[in-house]
C-alpha cells in the first residue's frame, strides 16, 4: 500500500512539474490545466509491466481497441517464425531466344520471374541491369516477359493495389522497364542510382543500361534460359525497414498466410481469449482489435521471439530518437535509445485512433513494456501523441527515469546487403 501511494505521489507531482521541466510547447501557465490533464488521462487506455511480468500500471488494460500499425508487430513475427531469420526471396532473371555475345543481344525476351520479394525497387533492378552489363548484355530484342509474384517499388497497402490482377502485372512491367534503362528514368531514379553509386564505391557514369524493345507479356511458351537470382536483403533488414517506415506493403509479407493465419499465429502465443483479438488486415489498415494488455504481451513476445532467433528487439523494430519514422517523431522528449517499439495511427477508422507500444528502458527500478491508446482521435493525432508522451514521461520519472540506449546501425537500403547470383 505505501509503494503504491508513493507511485500515485511521483505521478501527481511529475504531471504538476512536467510542463516546466520537460520543456512542454507551453510554459507551466500557459500549458494544459490539471482538470484538462485528468481528462486526456480519463481518455487514454494503458497497461505496463516490469520486464519480470508485474503490473504497474493499467487502465482499460482488458478493452479492445484498434491497434493500428501495432499489428505489423505480429506480422514481422509470424513471418519470423514462419521463415527464419536467414530467409532470403528470390527473384529469376532468364532469356528466350539467341544470345549474339558479339553484339550483346538477346533475340528473345528478358523473362523476370517474381517469388514474393516484398522490398523489391528500383535498386535492385539497377543491380541486375549492371550484372546483365557485366556479361555482356546490352539489348534484348523479343520483349519483357513478367510472371509469377512480382512486386517493384509501393503501392501503399491493401488500399493502394490494383485489383485488377492484369492492371497490375502491366504497371510492374512499366516498373520494370523504367529501372533498366536510364532513357527512362525521372530525377527519382537518377538520384537513386548516383546514391547508390556512391554507397557501393562505382563509377557514376555510364550507369548501367538493358533496353528492351518488344512487348510487354506475362507468360511464354518458350524455354527459358535461367541467366541470374536476385536475392533479397535478409529478413529480419526486411521486417526493420517496414516497420521503421510503418509501411503498409508489409501486408506482402504475409500473402502467404493472410490477416486470418496472422490472427490464428498470434492468437495461439497470446493466448488470447474470445473477443480480445481479431485480425482483418496484416497491416494495421482496417478494423482491427487487441486489448493494451494483449498489446504487452505481444511485445514481450517479441524479445523472446528476437532472442530465439540471436536477435535484439531493435534488429525488427524502430528505435525512438535513432531511427527515421513515426516512432522517433511520437517521443521527441524521450531519451534516445530508451524506447524499441511501434507505433499505430488512424484517422477516420474507428473515430481515429492513435498507439505507442514498446520496451523502455528505466535507469531507476528497471525498464518497462508498455501500451499507450487513444481512441477516438477525432483527427487529432498531434494532441494524442503528446497525451501519450507525458503519459510514459511521467510513468518513467516515477520509476527513476529512463536510460540511455544504443542506437543500431544506420537503417539498411533495399540493396544494402541483396546478392546476385549467376545461374549455374
Amino acid at each position: 500500500m505505501r509503494r503504491n501511494a508513493r507511485f500515485l505521489l511521483g505521478l501527481l507531482i511529475v504531471a504538476g512539474l512536467h510542463g516546466t521541466l520537460l520543456g512542454d510547447p507551453c510554459t507551466a501557465e500557459e500549458g494544459p490545466s490539471a482538470r484538462s490533464l485528468a481528462a486526456e488521462r480519463d481518455h487514454l487506455l494503458w497497461h505496463a509491466e516490469t520486464l519480470d511480468g508485474r503490473v504497474v500500471a493499467s487502465h482499460g488494460g482488458d478493452h479492445p481497441f484498434n491497434p493500428a500499425s501495432v499489428v505489423k508487430v505480429a506480422t514481422s513475427l509470424e513471418a519470423l517464425d514462419r521463415l527464419g531469420p536467414g530467409y532470403r526471396w528470390r527473384t529469376d532473371v532468364g532469356v528466350t531466344g539467341e544470345w549474339d555475345r558479339a553484339k550483346g543481344e538477346i533475340g528473345g525476351a528478358l523473362v523476370i520471374t517474381g517469388r514474393g520479394d516484398p522490398d523489391f525497387q528500383a535498386e535492385n533492378l539497377m543491380l541486375i541491369a549492371r550484372a546483365l552489363n557485366e556479361m555482356g548484355v546490352r539489348r534484348v530484342r523479343g520483349g519483357l516477359v513478367v510472371r509469377g509474384d512480382l512486386s517493384v517499388g509501393w503501392e501503399h497497402g491493401e488500399d493502394g493495389r490494383l485489383a485488377d490482377p492484369a492492371a497490375r502485372m502491366r504497371e510492374m512491367g512499366q516498373r520494370v522497364r523504367a529501372a533498366l534503362d536510364p532513357r527512362r528514368w525521372d530525377h527519382t531514379k537518377r538520384a537513386v542510382w548516383e546514391a547508390m553509386a556512391v554507397r557501393r564505391g562505382w563509377d557514376r557514369t555510364p550507369p548501367p543500361r538493358i533496353v528492351v524493345t518488344g512487348s510487354t507479356t506475362f507468360a511464354t511458351s518458350a524455354p527459358v534460359r535461367p541467366v541470374l537470382r536476385h536475392l533479397s536483403n535478409p529478413l529480419p533488414v526486411v521486417l526493420r525497414r517496414f516497420t521503421v517506415y510503418s509501411n503498409n506493403d508489409i501486408v506482402r509479407i504475409a500473402e502467404p498466410v493472410g490477416a486470418a493465419g496472422v490472427e490464428r499465429w498470434l492468437g495461439v502465443h497470446l493466448a488470447a481469449a474470445p473477443g480480445e483479438l481479431s485480425l482483418e488486415t496484416a497491416s494495421g489498415e482496417g478494423t482491427n482489435r487487441l486489448t493494451p494488455r494483449l498489446v504487452v504481451r505481444l511485445l514481450r513476445l517479441a524479445r523472446s521471439e528476437a532472442a530465439r532467433h540471436g536477435l535484439a528487439l531493435a534488429d525488427v523494430l524502430p528505435v525512438a530518437g535513432c531511427d527515421p519514422g513515426p516512432l522517433t517523431h511520437a517521443l521527441p522528449r524521450v531519451t534516445a535509445g530508451a524506447v524499441v517499439g511501434k507505433t499505430g495511427t488512424l484517422i477516420t477508422t474507428d473515430g481515429g485512433v492513435a498507439v505507442i507500444a514498446g520496451v523502455a528502458a528505466g535507469a531507476g527500478e528497471g525498464g518497462l513494456v508498455f501500451c499507450v491508446a487513444a481512441p477516438g482521435t477525432n483527427g487529432h493525432t498531434q494532441r494524442w501523441r503528446a497525451a501519450e508522451q507525458r503519459w510514459l514521461l511521467d510513468l518513467l520519472a516515477a520509476r527513476g527515469g529512463a536510460a540511455d540506449g544504443p542506437c543500431p546501425a544506420e537503417l539498411p537500403f533495399s540493396d544494402s546487403d541483396a546478392r546476385i547470383e549467376r545461374a549455374r
